[in-house]
């Protein structure tokens, strides 16, 4: 069963539309971390990313994929490991099943933190991760994994906002001069 926290913070990512900016950090043990800042617009499996010179979105069937340093639109038809692997919030539903969670409020009770351990024999791509919500509202605040020579670190650097009525356009891509690689 899941816990209060999170299923309402999981049914809330798949009605409503979330937006924000966001730094993602990651750490290595022998080396300087790195530090990239992006947005994100997200609706359940819908999303649009925006990310260094690159640009993924997906409408709930094609997947985007915009390279501004060649000036090339990919449209596919994605692997779930792709969707996962760009939408965050999707790859905690498909974990749910595979870990034990736990959620404790934060000292200054502002803040709920939902860790996720693998349970026994299961094989996920981390050792361990959280994700901080606020307590009030349960919008996100950062969503960590660790791995075992890397630690990821995707925080919100601004308030998570509810946007509605939003275009299902938001979630496609459009760059007509670009060299178009379609692979539906």
């Amino acid at each position: 069963m899941l816990l209060s926290a999170l299923s309402l913070f999981l049914a809330m990512v798949q009605s409503h539309t979330l937006q924000s900016d966001f730094t993602m950090t990651l750490s290595m043990a022998q080396s300087q971390p790195v530090t990239y800042s992006g947005s994100l617009l997200m609706q359940g499996e819908r999303f649009r990313l925006e990310m260094l010179s690159m640009e993924a979105a997906y409408d709930g069937k094609t997947l985007y994929l915009y390279q501004a340093e060649t000036d090339e639109l990919t449209l596919s038809v994605p692997e779930t490991n792709e969707l996962n692997e760009v939408n965050p919030f999707r790859m905690v539903q498909q974990i749910l099943p595979l870990c034990n969670t736990a959620e404790r409020k934060q000292k200054d009770g502002k803040e709920t933190l939902i860790t996720f351990t693998p349970k026994d024999g299961e094989k996920v791509p981390f050792r361990s991760a959280s994700l901080c919500v606020r307590t009030e509202d349960l919008m996100p605040v950062s969503l960590e994994m660790r791995e075992q020579k890397q630690t990821t670190l995707l925080r919100f650097t601004n308030p998570v906002r509810l946007e509605k009525d939003v275009p299902l356009s938001r979630f496609s891509l459009s760059h007509p001069d670009a060299y178009l690689n379609d692979l539906r």
